[in-house]
């Protein structure tokens, strides 16, 4: 197991240590627990070295691992809880996790946030069984994959018509009505609308072509926030962006150029 020597640091904090969330009026409760969070960049960091992708070939990053934490059954001190999604209304709850807003609780005024973790990933669920369960990994907690693809719905949905008009969770049992939803990582989005507007830009008439490189060049810069590239990365992208501008200016030639460049870069500067 590859966690054994870093995850005995944790044993320290136990199943307790969820006070944090104590603020939080919270359903259905999966919020990850403090220790957890350390290990969601300990399982990412093992999972990129052993190769191991998300389903688009993007990195493994400590938000996909707590994503998947959040929807597996956790158990500690003889204490269980299910992988389904959580309803808090309160303090936006930082565990790692994805939340989205909601609505307002009608009764305290609160941001109530729903967990929207994503589709389960069976490959990545059982990378994290087989590094946190095993006999020399001292973790205090264990853990159990989630159906596969399946996430449970948060409840009925309530619609207030009174002075809280436009909250759709008045009573903080936010309904969001889905069977799986699967929300690309904002690593990917930011690529993929950055690769789209660089595209688009040659076949655009002034002045939109200039807005669409520089939306293009925006966007690739949050994907650098999202997801910090290899130093080759950012060597290939600053000699394509060269290249490019030494180029014919014509919109096809630049179109195969991109096309091409975004193509090679996984095998040249993954």
């Amino acid at each position: 197991m590859l966690l054994g020597g870093t995850a005995a640091g944790l044993l320290g904090q136990n199943a307790a240590a969820g006070a944090t969330a104590a603020e939080n009026e919270t359903l259905n409760n999966r919020v990850l627990h403090p220790q957890e969070q350390p290990l969601t960049q300990q399982l990412a960091a093992a999972a990129n070295a052993k190769g191991i992708t998300n389903p688009d070939g993007s990195p493994v990053t400590a938000g996909n691992i707590a994503n998947q934490l959040a929807q597996m059954g956790y158990s500690q001190s003889g204490v269980s809880e299910s992988g389904a999604a959580a309803t808090v209304t309160g303090a936006y709850p930082n565990d790692g996790s994805t939340w989205l807003p909601a609505g307002v609780n009608a009764n305290t005024g609160q941001t109530i946030w729903a967990q929207v973790p994503g589709s389960a990933n069976p490959t990545l669920q059982t990378f994290i069984l087989q590094n946190t369960n095993g006999a020399d990994v001292p973790l205090a907690q264990s853990y159990t994959a989630s159906p596969s693809g399946a996430q449970s719905n948060l409840g009925p949905q309530g619609l207030s018509m009174g002075s809280s008009a436009g909250s759709i969770c008045p009573n903080g049992n936010c309904g969001i009505a889905y069977q799986s939803v699967s929300m690309p990582p904002p690593a990917t989005l930011t690529d993929k609308g950055s690769t789209a507007l660089a595209l688009a830009s040659p076949w655009l008439p002034p002045p939109f072509d200039v807005a669409a490189l520089v939306g293009s060049a925006g966007l690739q810069s949050l994907n650098y926030l999202y997801s910090p590239p290899s130093r080759a990365s950012v060597l290939y992208g600053m000699m394509s962006t060269i290249g490019g501008a030494l180029l014919p200016q014509g919109p096809m030639v630049q179109t195969l150029f991109t096309l091409g460049t975004t193509a090679a870069q996984p095998y040249i500067a993954p």
